[in-house]
């Protein structure tokens, strides 16, 4: 089962975090695998994104292909897709790592359109409120 919940809901957006079988990668990314800096930054920039949308600055937000996007500080970065006009869903964080490029980034927008597509699907059938 696959749902959202909300982590941040600012004035111009809400920030959500896809719940995968009652596991929220998210939330487990930003607690478990970040330290309190690189956690700081992040909480900034979703703090930014609720209070005023997405970054134009491509550095920031960017566009990776099929509907999904990258939040992004220097070594963080936060795949998700807009759920209507105003919320974005995050599916889960990596950790930029200096060897990795293209693949990484390749397999890691494959499992948020694999996310987005449950999430989607899972509408669609009415199992989700």
């Amino acid at each position: 089962m696959i749902s959202t919940e909300t982590l941040h809901a600012g004035s111009a957006f809400t920030v959500r975090v896809a719940v995968r079988d009652g596991r929220n990668a998210v939330v487990e990314f930003l607690r478990d695998d970040l330290q309190q800096t690189e956690r700081a930054k992040v909480m900034t920039l979703l703090e930014y994104v609720a209070e005023h949308g997405p970054p134009l600055n491509e550095e920031k937000f960017r566009h990776e292909g099929s509907g999904v996007y990258a939040l992004k500080t220097s070594t963080v970065r936060l795949y998700g897709f807009f759920d209507g006009r105003k919320q974005i869903v995050l599916t889960h964080g990596f950790k930029k790592h200096a060897r990795g490029g293209k693949k990484v980034q390749a397999r890691e927008r494959e499992h948020a359109e694999r996310i987005r597509s449950l999430l989607l699907a899972e509408r669609a059938s009415g199992g989700m409120r």
